[in-house]
C-alpha cells in the first residue's frame, strides 16, 4: 500500500489532463486509511506514518488512533505518530520515557523545529536528571551544538558526559556527526570523540566484513585448470562435473574409485591484488566521507591476507596504504577520520601509483582495480595513457560513479581506454555492498570467460552507465 499510495500520489501531480488528475486525488484519502490499516505491528504503523508524512500526505487523525489502539501502543505514542512535536519531546526527556532510538527518530521528524537554544534546553534537561539515551540521542542529531551545550551547562564533568553517551546507536550516525562538526569542535574534545569514532569506524568496518566478505575473499584461489586430486589437497577444490565425467569415461564402479579418479582445480599462486583510487575533491563530506571510510575499513580488515593498496586524489595524491604494506587497522582508521575535501582534481599520479603498485609489488596473477570519482577531471588526456598501460597489465577495472552528478562522456573515455566497466551508485550507503559484491564478483578470478560474464551479471544488478 505505501508503494501504491506514492505512486498515485505522483501520477496526480504529473498527469496534464486536470480532470483525470482530480480523480487520483479523490482517491488518495482512502488509499492512505488502507495504508495505515495493514499495519500488523506498532513498529510498522511508525514507519508507515512516518513515510506517509514525509512524502507530504495527509494522515486521518482517527485512522491512527484507530489502528494504535488496535495494535495495542500507548496513548503517548499514538499522539507522536498524531503530531510529533517539540513540547511531546521535551516531555519524554523529562520523564526518562523514551529510549534512544525512539528519540533520535523523533529529533530527525521535527528537526526544522530544534534551534540551538532547544538543543541547549533539552541537554540540561538530560544532565539534570542524567538521562543518557537523550544525551546520546542528542549527539548524535547535533554534535556541535550539543556538546557546547554540554559544555556550558556542566563544564567539564557535562561535556564528559555528552562525549560518554556518543557510543549509542549504530556508529555511522556518529561518524556522520564527525565529519559534519569536526572543524566546529574544540581541540581536546576533538581528540576524545574521535577516538571514540575510530572505536566505532574498527567495529563497523570488521562488522561488515563479516556481514559482506565472510572468509571467501582470502588465500588461494581455483583457476582455470584441473588436475588429479592429491593427499592433502582441499575437498572444496574438487570440481564435480569434471570428476563424473571421468568416472563415467572410465566406466568405473563405486566401490572401484580411487584418489586420482577425482579433479580438483588448480589454485593460483600468490593472493588477490587490489587497488582503490578514491576522488576526495570537492564537497565530500558527511554521509560520503562516512561510507568511504566504513568500506576501506570493511576491506582493510577481509582482505588483511591479500595485497590491498588505497590512495585518496584531488589535485594531489594521498597514500593511505601501499600494496605490500602491513595492515594497521589503527593508524588507517586514525587517517580516514582525517580525510577532508580539497580542491580540483587530478587523477593522472593516481593512477600512475595504481600502475606501479601492480607492476613492482604484486604477487598474484588476480588484479583489480576500482577507480571512485566523478570523471570531473582537469588531465584527462595526461591520465589516458594510464589507462591503457593499466589494461595491458591485465588488470582487471571498474570506475564507479555518483548516479546523480557525473561526467558521462569522460568516464566513457576511462573504460574504454581502460577496458573494463562503469558502475554508478544512487545512495552513498549502498558504498560498502557494491564494493563487497564487485571484490565476491567473477571478475577477480582469473580473467576467465565464464568468470568475466559473472561479473558483467553482477554489474548488471546495479545501474550501469555503459
Amino acid at each position: 500500500f505505501k508503494s501504491l499510495t506514492h505512486q498515485l500520489q505522483q501520477l496526480a501531480n504529473s498527469c496534464s489532463n486536470i480532470h483525470c488528475s482530480q480523480k487520483m486525488s479523490q482517491k488518495i484519502p482512502n488509499l492512505t486509511s488502507l495504508t495505515l490499516e495493514s499495519s500488523e505491528t506498532p513498529n510498522q504503523l511508525k514507519n508507515v506514518s512516518e513515510f506517509l508524512r514525509k512524502i507530504g500526505m495527509n494522515m486521518d487523525t482517527k485512522d491512527i488512533q484507530r489502528v494504535g489502539k488496535k495494535l495495542g501502543m500507548p496513548e503517548d505514542e499514538i499522539y507522536e505518530l498524531i503530531e510529533p512535536n517539540y513540547h511531546l519531546l521535551k516531555k519524554l526527556v523529562e520523564n526518562k520515557k523514551g529510549n534512544f532510538q525512539r528519540l533520535s527518530n523523533l529529533m530527525n521528524q521535527i528537526q526544522d523545529q530544534l534551534n540551538n537554544e532547544r538543543i541547549k534546553e533539552l541537554t540540561a534537561i538530560a544532565l539534570a536528571s542524567n538521562n543518557r539515551d537523550a544525551l546520546g540521542a542528542l549527539g548524535n542529531f547535533n554534535l556541535s551544538d550539543a556538546l557546547k551545550s554540554a559544555q556550558q551547562i556542566g563544564g567539564q564533568e557535562g561535556e564528559n558526559k555528552m562525549v560518554s553517551c556518543l557510543s549509542a546507536g549504530s556508529g555511522e550516525n556518529l561518524l556522520k556527526q564527525w565529519f559534519i562538526h569536526r572543524k566546529d569542535l574544540p581541540e581536546t574534545t576533538k581528540q576524545k570523540v574521535k577516538e571514540l569514532a575510530k572505536k566505532m569506524l574498527i567495529e563497523l568496518g570488521i562488522y561488515y566484513s563479516r556481514a559482506r566478505l565472510g572468509s571467501s575473499t582470502t588465500g588461494p584461489v581455483p583457476i582455470n585448470i584441473v588436475r588429479p586430486y592429491s593427499i592433502g589437497d582441499d575437498f572444496e577444490n574438487i570440481d564435480l562435473e569434471e570428476t563424473i565425467n571421468n568416472l563415467l569415461e572410465k566406466g568405473k564402479k563405486l566401490d572401484h574409485i580411487e584418489y586420482d579418479d577425482f579433479y580438483v582445480f588448480e589454485t593460483a599462486k600468490g593472493l588477490r591484488t587490489a587497488c582503490f583510487e578514491l576522488d576526495v575533491s570537492g564537497s565530500m563530506t558527511g554521509d560520503k566521507l562516512t561510507y568511504m571510510a566504513i568500506s576501506m575499513t570493511m576491506l582493510c580488515y577481509g582482505l588483511r591476507k591479500d595485497e590491498l593498496g588505497i590512495t585518496f586524489f584531488e589535485s594531489d595524491t594521498h597514500v593511505l596504504k601501499e600494496l605490500d604494506e602491513k595492515i594497521n587497522l589503527e593508524k588507517i582508521a586514525d587517517e580516514l577520520l582525517s580525510v577532508t575535501a580539497r580542491g580540483g582534481t587530478k587523477i593522472q599520479s593516481a593512477l600512475e601509483w595504481a600502475n606501479k603498485q601492480f607492476k613492482e609489488h604484486s604477487n598474484s596473477r588476480e588484479k583489480l582495480n576500482v577507480l571512485f570519482t566523478d570523471a570531473e577531471v582537469s588531465d584527462i588526456k595526461e591520465a589516458m595513457e594510464e589507462f591503457r598501460k593499466m589494461r595491458s597489465l591485465n588488470v582487471d577495472f571498474i570506475l564507479v560513479c555518483p548516479e546523480n552528478s557525473y561526467n558521462l562522456k569522460e568516464a566513457k573515455k576511462m573504460v574504454k581506454a581502460a577496458g573494463g566497466q562503469l558502475l554508478t551508485i544512487k545512495s552513498w550507503n549502498e558504498f560498502p555492498k557494491l564494493i563487497s559484491d564487485i571484490i565476491k564478483s567473477g571478475l577477480v578470478s582469473a580473467g576467465t570467460t565464464e568468470n568475466r560474464n559473472s561479473g558483467e551479471r553482477l554489474f548488471n544488478s546495479f545501474d550501469s552507465g555503459i
